[in-house]
């Protein structure tokens, strides 16, 4: 049997019951163990991401999960810019499809060529790659270069946090932790990537 995807959407400030119900949500609409399952939350979740992260994990029954904060939260065809929330996305795959590395910037100031990446992911023949940053504290575009260099043949998708304009209460997280960067290797599925809204891209790039 195919396993089943999911996405849940919260409106307003940090609840732990409101959470836990979510999770229970996803858990029951998955039917079974989620491998991986992203979660995108507004900036005033910050200091609870590690009591989030293990409500959704453990009520959830989710191995990994990933995410970023955002000015906003988009699901269930609904964008809410005002106030607090979260989204989750439960990807219904089997264990072994994916693969989370964390880095910080000071990581990326020790690599010297592409070869440093290869050698610290350990991951070999990746099918693709999605990326989540954190642009105040994570310089992705020199990442960037060195990582298409490492594996030129191999997409690498993904976004930046997003929050306040100085920085504060930004993030990237990964199973409640605060990192630079999380990258996700995928094998065994195909990976198609749209722009923003689910929007198909069109037209010459607009920078």
């Amino acid at each position: 049997m195919r396993r089943r995807s999911a996405a849940i959407q919260r409106k307003g400030k940090y609840s732990r019951e409101e959470v836990a119900n979510a999770a229970v949500e996803l858990r029951e609409t998955t039917g079974e163990p989620t491998a991986l399952a992203f979660a995108f939350v507004t900036s005033d979740y910050v200091p609870h991401l590690e009591e989030f992260s293990e409500i959704v994990r453990v009520d959830g029954h989710v191995i990994e999960l990933v995410g970023a904060t955002g000015a906003g939260v988009t699901g269930g065809g609904e964008e809410n810019e005002e106030g607090g929330g979260f989204a989750l996305l439960a990807l219904g795959a089997e264990p072994g499809v994916f693969d989370v590395r964390t880095f910080d910037q000071a990581r990326l100031e020790e690599s010297t060529e592409p070869a440093f990446w290869q050698k610290l992911c350990g991951i070999k023949n990746p099918g693709a790659w999605i990326a989540l940053t954190n642009p105040f504290r994570f310089d992705t575009e020199s990442w960037l270069a060195e990582w298409n260099s490492a594996w030129p043949d191999v997409q690498c998708v993904g976004g930046l946090a997003a929050g306040q304009n100085d920085g504060e209460g930004v993030a990237v997280f990964h199973n409640g932790g605060l990192f630079d960067a999380v990258l996700i290797s995928v094998r065994g599925l195909r990976v198609m990537s749209i722009v923003s809204q689910g929007c198909r891209p069109i037209g010459e790039p607009l920078t």
